[in-house]
């Protein structure tokens, strides 16, 4: 029967164990080992990759895969989770996503679930969320939170404060 085997001249039927299977479907020859990144149940007829989201942690296909962690990504048939790079996160705090990258105006490191935006004052002026934020020269320039850019002052506004976190004020 599927998911047994029995030797020559065997007197009873074995069953498959966790963790093998009966991947030909021929009872004449024994079980399979099932690979790392898969499972199966005593009786399998085949070997089932870990979802997507999840990872066989001790590459005993005989365990149960386990579920990865927030900030992380692994596809079918893992055995690691993969922690978002630095300038992406897992927007959805869902690990069987692939992480996204952060928008223009903020930054993170790696293995996070939001991204940090460029403080008033700094900005993402190299569009790259995975460096930190850069200041703006002091003297006639601005940048509101969360900005890629720095603002120069308008003509008839003035960095009064000499302090590119405050806006610019009129003359």
């Amino acid at each position: 029967a599927a998911g047994h085997y029995t030797d020559v001249g065997g007197t009873s039927c074995i069953t498959c164990l966790s963790g093998f299977a009966d991947t030909d479907g021929d009872a004449a020859t024994p079980c399979a080992m099932c690979p790392a990144g898969t499972y199966t149940m005593t009786g399998a007829v085949s070997c089932h990759a870990c979802p997507d989201g999840t990872l066989d942690d001790d590459s005993l296909a005989s365990t149960p895969c386990v579920g990865c962690s927030s900030g992380s990504f692994s596809p079918i048939g893992s055995t690691t989770c993969t922690l978002c790079a630095a300038g992406e996160l897992d927007d959805d705090m869902d690990p069987a996503t692939p992480c996204v990258v952060c928008p223009a105006g903020t930054t993170s490191s790696a293995g996070v679930t939001s991204c940090t935006p460029c403080a008033a004052g700094l900005a993402d002026l190299d569009s790259n969320p995975a460096t930190d934020c850069t200041a703006c020269p002091v003297g006639g320039y601005y940048s509101a939170p969360g900005s890629a850019a720095c603002t120069q002052c308008d003509a008839d506004w003035v960095d009064s404060d000499s302090d590119s976190s405050t806006p610019c004020t009129p003359c």
